[in-house]
């Protein structure tokens, strides 16, 4: 259970970085929640049953801290992005 806040919480924040254009971060964030996944989760597996999950729940974890970080960095440039666009687009 707590592994799909995590989950909600880092999807909610790709989407934030969906809606302003930063679409780096987004794949590179994904490739770091797939690492993280994929090695936790055989990790967690080959501690035995009692620990079936505990692998999600971290990759969860250390990616929503991961785009957490990274999109307050992007929110906190904002308006220099949102000039930066507008000189580069005219």
């Amino acid at each position: 259970m707590v592994g799909t806040i995590f989950y909600a919480l880092w999807f909610f924040c790709l989407l934030m970085m969906q809606y302003l254009d930063d679409y780096d971060s987004i794949f590179w964030l994904a490739v770091v929640f797939l690492i993280l996944n994929i090695v936790c989760t055989v990790a967690s597996i080959e501690l035995g049953w009692q620990f079936y999950g505990l692998g999600f729940m971290v990759a969860c974890i250390v990616s929503s801290v991961l785009s957490l970080i990274v999109l307050n960095s992007k929110l906190g440039r904002l308006e220099h992005g949102v000039f930066e666009k507008a000189v580069r687009g005219s």
